[in-house]
């Protein structure tokens, strides 16, 4: 009987006892790879966190830049409404040539062809959306000095100059009526200007160039 119950023993230890030894080394093993799946997961969502902070700095950069742009832009186009004269503030040929002609255009004031006297600037640096084209301060209009500039707006609205305040250049492109209508003393002329401006975020390598068309008041 005893032979029997040893046997029987033998035989349920070959089944279902365990060593505590092998026991502890599974246990850790366990805790191992538990361990390192929570590290992976901890590691994943910092980056994932990282990544989305960075997406949202960049699309605040960006939406300055192109704010600080459209303010360039509408100041541009206060200058050019500065510029018109007479009993009814209509814009004559004489108005623009005296700012876009003569020995010394001011910074930024560009035309396609010379005017009748040969002033007139026309040598518009080449690439208008590569905002290291804009370095030279000579070439471009600042913005915040023009007469009845809006950026102050822009300003007030939360926006940010950062270290590069926002330039325009304006382009005289021509007469879009008869050309009769075009010459000194006709107040019936309709002229065209082309606009670019560029505005930066606080960080400089965020920038937003706007292009725009002018047309002057129609007498």
């Amino acid at each position: 009987m005893a032979q029997q119950y040893q046997k029987q023993r033998a035989l349920s230890c070959t089944f279902h006892c365990v060593s505590p030894h092998k026991s502890k080394g599974v246990v850790l093993i366990v805790a191992l790879v538990m361990l390192l799946v929570m590290t992976s997961l901890g590691v994943t969502t910092m980056s994932g966190s990282v990544l989305q902070e960075r997406i949202s700095s960049n699309h605040r950069q960006q939406a300055i830049a192109q704010a600080n742009a459209e303010a360039a832009l509408l100041s541009a186009e206060s200058f050019l409404n500065s510029l018109s004269g007479g009993a009814d503030n209509i814009l004559m040929l004489e108005n623009i040539q005296a700012s876009f002609g003569g020995a010394a255009p001011a910074n930024g004031l560009y035309v396609t062809q010379v005017f009748g006297d040969g002033t007139g600037r026309t040598n518009l640096f080449a690439s208008l959306t590569d905002s290291n084209s804009w370095a030279n301060a000579a070439d471009s209009m600042d913005v915040t000095a023009t007469p009845g500039n809006v950026f102050d707006i822009a300003l007030q609205n939360g926006n940010s100059v950062g270290n590069n305040p926002p330039r325009a250049i304006i382009q005289y492109l021509g007469c879009e009526v008869e050309a009769s209508n075009c010459v000194a003393g006709s107040s019936t002329g309709v002229f065209s200007f082309r606009i670019v401006a560029i505005g930066w975020g606080e960080d400089a390598n965020a920038f937003s160039v706007l292009q725009g068309l002018y047309l002057s008041k129609q007498p």
